[in-house]
């Protein structure tokens, strides 16, 4: 649930340019490797990918609108 909860504010606060680090400390995840690690096991993908895909989404979004 706190990887959920992770993830989601990293998708939230990549709009805003909010760091991927600040997030996970925020969520209570002491170290960045293990946090890492956790992420890309549950998500396929590691933090830094979700928000690299996010902002090619909205940036596509926004040239279509």
């Amino acid at each position: 649930l706190r990887l959920l909860r992770t993830r989601q504010a990293i998708l939230a606060e990549s709009v805003t340019g909010g760091s991927v680090a600040d997030v996970a400390a925020r969520f209570g995840w002491r170290s960045p490797t293990r946090f890492r690690e956790a992420y890309r096991a549950e998500f396929g993908e590691t933090p830094s990918q979700t928000v690299e895909r996010r902002i090619r989404l909205l940036e596509r979004l926004v040239v279509r609108g």
